[in-house]
């Protein structure tokens, strides 16, 4: 009895002392708008240094129908955590709705550099930190910037993603917040013009709703500018890449009695492989709606390149667009300038749209934008003077 609990006490000291330590595993974050702000920091960082006199305040992110959001108050709020964390000097987040309505700002609801350098200076900072938030698929893309409040100047900027997830979209629909600019900057149109800002000379925001297809593919320039060919100012766009950006306004109207005018130039390239790798695309389109909002036919106006075996019998090879009794595709030569070009809607109705019912149409989409097929293909158009009126 003596040696078998000796040799218990020896059996249970060998099972003590070999059983494997567990080791301890680095924490994983599950929270994904911290791992966003850790990300914004760390681009940050490659441009701009902590610096104990740059002092930094934080704008509340707005999102792609400019609104604040508890999302982009959760994304200001960690913004500020982390800032601080890495040695930033940070003043404090502002608020959107007290900047709105301070009547020394004076400002339009659209943040850009020079509103944001000035909410900063009106608040005491040096610097600002503001951002955006925009609609992916499956996700959102976080664009942040940091301004300084004096010049103006850029001084550091960055972009991370959020998954969808339910408890951010919950984040992103609890809403605090809408930025109108029609309040401060009313949409405006023309005695005739059924089009708001349909000469381009407020920012896009106004009348114009924006649509992209994938936030990471393809760059586009959009820019407000003077246009030399015309004398005015005007809208220029230029794309390179697999995506497609658009922008549109929907009108009621009482019958199809219409004039739609527009100046404007396009022009489109191939990819590198010349008939093998896709084009770009420049467009103007009018679609017919009935009082749903459901299209029921379309008028594009189109600039893209030709492929080089479109007339051979190749199998596979792109035709291009095909006209039917509800779609009618107009093509236009690149580089040739159209001041005023004319479509008389009823006509174009009449004569190439034979399934659409005049009286069925309630609403009109003007629409226009770039796209491209490749990765190295593009297109650029020239927008000035676009109207429609009553005849």
């Amino acid at each position: 009895m003596k040696y078998l609990s000796v040799f218990w006490a020896i059996a249970l000291f060998i099972t003590c002392t070999t059983v494997p330590q567990q080791q301890s595993q680095p924490a994983i974050s599950t929270d994904p708008i911290a791992d966003a702000a850790n990300h914004l920091i760390r681009q940050f960082k490659s441009t701009l240094q902590p610096d104990k006199e740059l002092k930094i305040a934080v704008l509340e992110f707005t999102d792609y129908d400019n609104r604040v959001t508890d999302l982009g108050v959760a994304l200001a709020n960690q913004l500020i955590d982390v800032l601080f964390k890495s040695d930033y000097t940070v003043v404090e987040r502002i608020d959107m709705l007290k900047v709105l309505s301070e009547p020394k700002l004076a400002l339009t609801g659209l943040i850009d550099e020079k509103s944001a350098a000035l909410i900063g200076n009106f608040y005491g900072a040096s610097a600002i930190a503001f951002g955006s938030i925009e609609r992916g698929q499956g996700r959102y893309r976080i664009s942040s910037r940091i301004v300084h409040t004096m010049t103006g100047q850029v001084l550091a900027s960055a972009t991370s993603y959020v998954d969808m997830s339910s408890e951010v979209l919950s984040l992103n629909n609890r809403v605090r917040l809408t930025i109108s600019p029609q309040k401060s900057m009313p949409m405006m149109r023309s005695k005739d013009n059924l089009l708001a800002n349909g000469d381009f000379s407020q920012p896009l925001d106004v009348g114009w709703e924006r649509q992209i297809g994938k936030l990471d593919a393809g760059a586009t320039k959009v820019q407000r500018r003077y246009i030399s060919e015309l004398q005015t100012d005007g809208l220029y766009i230029h794309h390179v890449g697999d995506n497609r950006l658009s922008y549109s306004q929907e009108i009621d109207v009482a019958g199809t009695d219409l004039i739609f005018e527009c100046t404007f130039q396009m022009k489109s390239w191939e990819g590198m492989f010349i008939g093998f790798s896709g084009t770009g695309t420049a467009f103007i389109s009018i679609y017919y709606l009935n009082a749903k909002g459901q299209a029921i036919g379309a008028t594009h106006l189109f600039n893209s390149v030709r492929n080089l075996f479109a007339d051979t019998p190749l199998v596979g090879v792109p035709r291009g667009p095909e006209d039917s009794n509800r779609i009618h595709n107009i093509s236009i030569p690149s580089e040739k300038l159209y001041q005023n070009y004319r479509l008389d809607i009823d006509e174009e109705i009449s004569n190439n749209l034979l399934a659409v019912q005049k009286k069925d149409i309630g609403k009109i989409r003007v629409s226009f934008g770039v796209m491209a097929n490749d990765r190295r293909a593009g297109c650029e158009m020239i927008l000035a003077r676009m109207s429609l009126k009553y005849r």
